[in-house]
């Protein structure tokens, strides 16, 4: 079952962040079919490398992608931010199996574009016990392949929809993560990605338990 299948479509108000209260049901609408679905070529698929990265979690304290892989498998998930409720929905939900992942020798960590202060309250507004990283200059995202940048002609939109990304995110590219789920296996390797221009059609957190219990049958 998708997100858009189990959860409400969001009235009102849902976060309170750079402009006060965000009403999501403008700012969906604002950016409803703004990415080019071409876009979902760059981004990296089974198979490849997953590249490096050490961003800044809640705490100030770097977390590198090499120190989480010594440890075991590693369940990445891109998301736009915590003005977005289908992001935060998904995130409580890979909370709710923490423990079943780390019992499967993986740990799970969230990335998006927003400064250490957003991801903070993100963390805190959706009570998570996973590390919730910092890519403020995009460029993980970018090596990943899941950025993607509101048009010109759009953003004043997006803006009087509540959406004050700059703010959020603390520059002024007004560039996003897509959502995003990878699979990173102990060795490096990506062994599942799911990309998706529309955070409302991503499948549900509970899939990755089925594909991290075959990488530790696989050995």
């Amino acid at each position: 079952m998708r997100l858009d299948e189990q959860l409400p479509a969001g009235e009102g108000p849902v976060a309170t962040g750079c402009t006060g209260e965000v009403p999501f049901d403008a700012l969906r609408h604002a950016l409803r079919n703004v990415i080019d679905p071409g876009g979902l070529d760059k981004a990296l698929s089974a198979g490849a490398r997953a590249p490096s990265f050490v961003l800044r979690d809640t705490s100030g304290k770097d977390v590198a992608l090499e120190q989480l892989l010594r440890k075991g498998h590693v369940v990445i998930t891109f998301y736009r931010g915590i003005w977005c409720p289908f992001c935060n929905a998904d995130l409580q939900e890979l909370n709710l199996f923490r423990h079943e992942i780390l019992a499967r020798e993986a740990q799970v960590v969230a990335v998006s574009q927003q400064t250490v202060e957003y991801s903070r309250k993100t963390q805190r507004l959706n009570k998570l016990r996973f590390p919730v990283l910092s890519d403020v200059s995009g460029l993980v995202t970018q090596a990943y392949g899941v950025q993607w940048t509101i048009p010109d002609n759009l953003r004043s939109v997006v803006l009087s929809a509540g959406g004050n990304i700059p703010c959020f995110s603390g520059d002024t590219s007004w560039s996003l993560p897509m959502s995003a789920r990878y699979v990173v296996s102990r060795d490096g390797i990506i062994s599942y990605a799911e990309v998706s221009a529309d955070p409302e059609k991503r499948s549900r957190a509970s899939g990755v338990l089925a594909i991290l219990d075959g990488l530790n049958v696989a050995g």
